[in-house]
C-alpha cells in the first residue's frame, strides 16, 4: 500500500470484520452522535493498522482486479484444455516428448531460430539460454557433450511451446 509503512513497522492488524461491524452501526444508527462516534472509531482502527482510507479502498480494487484476472485466466486454461484434447483427438497433436534436438544437423541455424523466436517474443528464454544460443550461433564445429544435451533440450522446448518445427 503506497502510504503505509512496511508491515514490519505496523502498529496494528486491521481486523475487516470487526471494522464492517463498525461501519454497520455508523450506517444505520438513527442517532449522529453514535454515528460519528462509529466513523471515527474505523478511522481509529484504520490509522492504527498504518493505512489511509486510500489504501484500503486501493486494496479492494486490487483485490477485484485479481479476482477478475483469475477468472480470466481460468477461462484461458480450459480453453487451451479443449483445444489439446481436440487435437489429441484429431491425430493432429504435436509430439511434445519428440526428442527434436537429437534430429539437428545445422546447430547454428536452428541456434538463429531459436533466438529469431525469442527476438519476435513468440518464446520466452532466459538470459542463460539466450547466452547458450548466442554461443552455438557463432560455433563452429560439434558442441561439447556437455553442451549437446542442452541444446537437444532447449529445441525440444521451443518446439512444444511454439508448435513450430527448427531447421534441420
Amino acid at each position: 500500500m503506497k502510504n503505509s509503512p512496511s508491515s514490519s513497522t505496523m502498529a496494528a492488524v486491521l481486523d475487516l470484520t470487526k471494522l464492517a461491524r463498525i461501519l454497520g452501526v455508523a450506517g444505520s444508527s438513527s442517532q449522529e452522535g453514535e454515528a460519528l462516534n462509529a466513523l471515527r472509531l474505523a478511522d481509529r482502527m484504520i490509522r492504527e493498522a498504518g493505512m489511509v482510507w486510500a489504501d484500503f479502498i486501493d486494496a479492494a480494487a486490487e483485490r477485484d482486479l485479481a479476482k477478475d484476472t483469475a477468472v480470466e485466466l481460468q477461462a484461458e486454461v480450459m480453453r487451451l484444455q479443449a483445444e489439446i484434447d481436440s487435437l489429441r483427438r484429431s491425430g493432429n497433436a504435436i509430439e511434445v516428448w519428440q526428442d527434436v534436438g537429437a534430429t539437428i544437423t545445422d546447430m547454428r541455424q536452428a541456434a538463429m531460430w531459436a533466438l529469431d523466436l525469442h527476438r519476435q517474443e513468440r518464446v520466452w528464454l532466459s538470459a542463460k539460454e539466450a547466452d547458450f544460443l548466442n554461443t552455438c550461433a557463432g560455433w563452429i564445429g560439434q558442441l561439447r557433450p556437455r553442451q549437446q544435451p542442452w541444446f537437444s533440450d532447449l529445441m525440444t522446448r521451443i518446439t512444444a511451446r511454439t508448435g513450430l518445427q527448427p531447421p534441420v
